[in-house]
């Protein structure tokens, strides 16, 4: 779970505290750490009282029938698509770095999604949880690296010690992209099923978020103490060049695993559902497999797709924030405790409390849409996003 939570959002979280500012920026991570905690023991409790639910869309349809149950299916299936783009953007962004070659950029995308179409053919599940433990090491590792490079090399642009002046939709992009590096929650209903112990996942839940409050922030602060305002998103471009390669480097195996994970878990989804109550799903046939390959197409040819489009870290991070993390995080976590206490949210003061707190996450979560779409097609519809299918990162 720790893997599923610290991952490639890291990269962005520097700039966010350039944008906000230290202080502003440390207190809004840790609300956002703190909203993710408890969102994630809603879905814990949902969970335990719906034993037999192993993701968002059957949750959906307990709460709404068959109409619910598409709707986060197909949100929870986009989600993970998305998530694999980002992927495919820093691997293009990497690349261009590591090589110094003249070669058009979108080549690098292209090898990316060839790379990660082959590891992902087989259709039996990963090894998930080494291979989540090797991405999880390197994006610290790699961090770490950028950190002691910018300590040995600071440079010339010091951080400002009050918060920056920025304009609306600039400063919230920059708490979209902190809602991005706490949220897991999409996967957390799987994650619970294969404990075998469903009982200790509040304990486990609370290490990871309280950890990954702490790294971060401490983390980003150090990044921006060093880097300064001029500090890049992703923040390994902050390092001096050599440091640069070196941390690129490292944190590949972060950067093509755990993109493949993402499709390969849409892919199932998708390829169990559509085969359901045959015996296609476990058959080795050309059926089967020109089935799986077809799906398995389809996702990474979206996700090059989305990862050309909005070709800017930074921005595509929060977009993919503002499309799916305030639901995923903060409100349908929301909805499930309105639906666990439906018909008694007033019988005593502990109710009436949760009652107003989750209404105010449902607030939140719904804000984050609407608003983040706002902010993001603002910046988009100003080519603050990059050039679309350019050569040039």
């Amino acid at each position: 779970m720790v893997a599923e939570i610290i991952s490639l959002g890291i990269l962005s979280l520097p700039a966010g505290i350039a944008t906000l500012g230290y202080a502003t920026g440390l207190i809004c991570q840790i609300i956002v750490g703190a909203l993710g905690a408890y969102t994630g023991y809603l879905i814990w409790k949902f969970k335990m009282q719906h034993p037999t639910i192993q993701s968002f869309a059957d949750a959906g349809y307990i709460m709404g029938g068959r109409y619910l149950e598409w709707v986060f299916m197909v949100a929870g299936y986009l989600n993970l698509v998305f998530i694999a783009a980002a992927h495919i953007l820093t691997f293009k962004t990497a690349m261009t770095h590591i090589t110094h070659t003249s070669l058009c950029a979108i080549l690098w995308s292209v090898i990316a999604v060839l790379v990660s179409f082959v590891l992902t053919i087989k259709r039996t599940s990963l090894s998930q949880s080494y291979v989540s433990v090797l991405s999880c090491l390197s994006i610290t590792i790699a961090i770490i690296v950028v950190t002691t490079a910018l300590a040995l090399h600071p440079t010339s642009h010091l951080p400002s010690l009050h918060p920056p002046h920025h304009d609306f939709p600039t400063s919230f992009r920059a708490i979209l992209n902190m809602v991005t590096s706490f949220c897991g929650h999409v996967a957390f209903i799987g994650f619970i099923s294969e404990l075998r112990s469903p009982a200790t996942f509040p304990k486990a839940l609370a290490v990871t978020e309280v950890a990954a409050a702490v790294y971060y922030c401490v983390i980003a602060a150090l990044v921006y103490h060093f880097a300064g305002d001029a500090v890049a998103s992703p923040a390994i471009n902050s390092a001096p060049a050599h440091w640069r390669l070196a941390a690129w480097c490292v944190a590949m195996p972060t950067i093509v695993v755990a993109g493949v994970i993402n499709i390969h878990v849409a892919t199932k989804q998708v390829y169990v559902r559509y085969w359901r109550g045959t015996h296609v799903v476990n058959q080795r046939s050309v059926r089967s497999y020109a089935s799986w390959m077809a799906m398995l197409g389809g996702g990474w040819a979206l996700a090059w797709v989305l990862a050309e489009a909005i070709p800017d870290f930074h921005h595509f991070l929060a977009f993919i924030s503002a499309l799916f993390n305030g639901w995923f995080m903060l409100a349908i976590p929301a909805m499930f405790w309105f639906y666990m206490h439906k018909g008694a949210y007033f019988r005593n003061w502990k109710r009436v409390v949760g009652f107003v707190v989750n209404l105010l996450i449902l607030v939140i979560g719904i804000m984050i849409f609407v608003v983040g779409m706002y902010t993001s097609g603002i910046a988009l519809a100003h080519g603050e996003g990059g050039k679309p299918f350019s050569c040039k990162i």
